[in-house]
């Protein structure tokens, strides 16, 4: 008899945690669709200033798009000079060791 109400206490637990994660998968999205709408209902800022009354919208230390661009390309540059060096640390260490192959696919 207790074997029975374990048994059905497990199914009731499985069926539940099954129509929860259901509910969550197809509302998850619609929720971070929505977000924005759910902010403002709930009163959450989350953005820097309004932009419709003239305060500044976004804080930012670029005065143009150009400046931007060039950041852009300083930072790509540096993580492509970092990863030569990490590369060639992990691949070329010692000669008395052999090389390790690295395959992409």
């Amino acid at each position: 008899m207790r074997n029975k109400a374990i048994s059905l206490t497990l199914k009731i637990l499985l069926h539940i945690s099954f129509v929860i994660f259901a509910l969550m998968s197809a509302i998850g999205p619609i929720l971070l669709a929505n977000a924005s709408i759910i902010n403002s209902a709930l009163g959450i800022k989350t953005q820097i200033g309004s932009g419709y009354d003239g305060e500044m919208y976004f804080d930012t230390k670029f005065e143009n798009m150009d400046e931007v661009q060039k950041a852009s390309l300083d930072i790509i540059e540096e993580t492509m000079k970092e990863g030569a060096v990490l590369l060639k640390k992990v691949f070329i260490t010692d000669t008395n060791t052999p090389k390790r192959v690295m395959r992409m696919f």
